[in-house]
Formats: C-alpha cells, structure tokens, sequence
C-alpha cells in the first residue's frame, strides 16, 4: 500500500519574510536584504502578537507608504518591525492624531 504524503508543514516565520521579500521586489525590483537570524527573530516576536494576515497588510502599506520616516530608511524588514504600532494606527478608526500626522497616513491609505 503507498505511504500518504505527511500534509504540508505550515513556516509562518519562513511566510511572512517571503512576503517582505515579495512586496521589496514589487517596489525596487531587487531581493530584500534579509538577515536571516535577526530578521526571522523579529518576524517571531511580530508573529506571537500579530496574525499573519494582519502582518501582510501592513507590509502592504509599508511599502505604499508616504511617511518620510520610512521613506527616508532601508525599507528593511526591521524597519517594518518598528513602525508596526504607526501601520496599526493608519488604519484604527477615530485615533486622534496631529493634521501632519493625519495627511501622511491618508497618504497610505487614501482619503
């Protein structure tokens, strides 16, 4: 009788950098610059908190992004880490921001 195949293991972390690595090619047309231990640790730590769907929409918006901050850095994937809590407020409804602020992330996201 043939062996079943074993039902595909699920990588979240191995996911979610090839989603980085997808939207960094989209955008400049070249590998992400990826560092594999650094980058997958923090891809873990943002996986223990985040589902992974919510995760690939705001490396969506990060790579659409308007916001000079992320604009003016190495569109790394630590920088994503670090702006996480900014993609999150874009999208929150009735967050209280600054006019600046505001007119930046509907930048992201449009009107």
């Amino acid at each position: 009788m043939p062996r079943a195949k074993a039902p595909k293991k699920e990588h979240p972390i191995k996911d979610l950098l090839s989603y980085f690595d997808q939207g960094f090619r989209a955008r400049f047309g070249k590998p992400a610059p990826i560092v594999p231990g650094k980058d997958a640790k923090k891809a873990k730590e943002l996986l223990e908190v985040y589902a992974l769907a919510d995760l690939r929409r705001w490396i969506d918006a990060f790579f659409e992004s308007f916001d000079q901050f992320i604009r003016n850095s190495t569109y790394g994937f630590g920088v994503f880490a670090s702006c996480v809590g900014k993609l999150i407020a874009a999208e929150s409804p009735g967050v209280a921001l600054k006019p600046k602020t505001l007119r930046t992330l509907q930048g992201i996201y449009g009107d």
